[in-house]
């Protein structure tokens, strides 16, 4: 399947800082609220989600963060 991607498909994924690593973030909204997804492309043929919450607040919590954080760490050892 050919998709070609639109800017609001641009505005839905960015690069998680407070990660402090290269890994990025999708937002996904439905009609029961919306969803953040952390995920980490290793190879050009592999998606790593390795965190997945329903946001409830502006921000991002810091615990989502953390949790976040401490997954990605043990997928990588």
């Amino acid at each position: 399947m050919d998709r070609r991607f639109t800017d609001r498909d641009r505005k839905c994924h960015k690069v998680m800082t407070y990660l402090n690593m290269a890994r990025k973030e999708l937002r996904i909204k439905d009609h029961t609220g919306q969803f953040l997804v952390f995920y980490f492309t290793k190879q050009a043929d592999a998606i790593l989600v390795f965190h997945l919450f329903k946001k409830k607040t502006q921000e991002t919590p810091v615990q989502e963060i953390e949790t976040g954080k401490k997954r990605l760490k043990e997928m990588k050892s």
